[in-house]
């Protein structure tokens, strides 16, 4: 007795054809993970800079009642930022202005480029920086890159 009678095919995928599928889903899987990794770092991004515009604020709001820009203590500002993915920090507090820092923690220290936020205020200037460590300064696009939302 013949399994496949004369005119009908046989169901099902050939090992063949499941192959070819896996290959084609795998290059597109390869293709679009480095896009989306790139989206999620940028997403997070945005909860150091939202620490740091409040840092910002917060320090704005001190200097209106004294003499100077506070310290980390006295601004009462948190260790991480709201969501954990950046430390915050207070470089410096002076009379004439302020660095805040936020370096990126865990999985969002990936983020290469980007990996330290920075918000400076200094005679009257607010500068928005970042930079690939706590030293090395991102220029002009790079820059843009790192803090447009």
């Amino acid at each position: 007795m013949n399994p496949c009678p004369i005119g009908r095919r046989p169901r099902g995928f050939t090992l063949i054809e499941l192959a070819v599928v896996m290959a084609v889903v795998s290059l597109l899987a390869l293709i679009a993970y480095p896009s989306f990794q790139g989206l999620v770092l940028k997403g997070r991004r945005g909860d150091g800079q939202v620490a740091l515009l409040r840092a910002q604020q917060s320090q704005e709001r001190w200097r209106a009642q004294n003499s100077r820009y506070a310290n980390a203590e006295e601004l009462q500002l948190p260790e991480t930022s709201p969501l954990k993915h950046y430390r915050l920090a207070v470089r410096s507090a002076t009379e004439a202005g302020f660095e805040l820092v936020a370096v990126a923690l865990d999985a969002q220290a990936g983020d290469a480029v980007c990996r330290v936020l920075r918000v400076e205020q200094l005679g009257g200037e607010t500068v928005y920086g970042s930079g690939p460590d706590e030293l090395a300064r991102n220029a002009g696009e790079l820059n843009r890159r790192c803090w447009q939302r």
